[in-house]
């Protein structure tokens, strides 16, 4: 399967779409201003751009976050920070 790399048009449409399933909201802390689109499980970690492994956060929030990965065991994520 070839790897196809999105154009900033995907990237919108792509990113609004999250919005409309998140509401505009980071979604660790609530705030509607300095979002940005993350994923779950990071590119350098085998994550995908699939929509499943897409969330909103704020700057912070994903600054935060950095390269972490979700734990095994399904606890908060979060509670490390």
């Amino acid at each position: 399967m070839a790897h196809r790399t999105m154009n900033c048009r995907d990237k919108k449409r792509r990113r609004n779409r999250l919005y409309r399933m998140y509401g505009k909201r980071c979604q660790q802390c609530g705030k509607t201003n300095s979002l940005t689109v993350d994923h779950i499980i990071p590119l350098s970690q085998g994550g995908t751009n699939a929509l499943s492994n897409l969330q909103i956060l704020c700057r912070a929030c994903n600054q935060k976050k950095g390269a972490s990965l979700p734990p095994m065991d399904g606890g908060d994520l979060w509670a490390a920070y």
